[in-house]
């Protein structure tokens, strides 16, 4: 809550518990690694919550073109952006 009244007896989202079970981890370590690493965890879910994922793009390596896994499978799909060919037998599909 955003008031200076006396807090008893209201109503908290879990979000808000976990967000201030985060902030006392940090401030009942005893050492510089417990510091840091409830730092680094806070961190880690926090870039993970803003990173984009219109922006990761799906990567297979094939082997063969025939198949159900195969090249032309894949080609013919409409998520189909591109291909790369590394060796006779080795292509990414993009």
């Amino acid at each position: 809550m955003t008031t200076l009244h006396k807090k008893e007896r209201y109503v908290v989202h879990y979000k808000n518990l976990k967000q201030l079970s985060r902030v006392r981890l940090k401030t009942n370590a005893t050492n510089e690694f417990e510091k840091n690493l409830s730092k680094l965890m806070y961190n880690a879910g926090f870039g993970k919550s803003t990173e984009n994922h219109r922006k990761h793009r799906m990567v297979k390596l094939l082997t063969s073109s025939e198949g159900r896994y195969g090249g032309n499978h894949y080609i013919s799909s409409l998520a189909f952006h591109g291909s790369t060919i590394f060796d006779d037998n080795l292509v990414a599909w993009l």
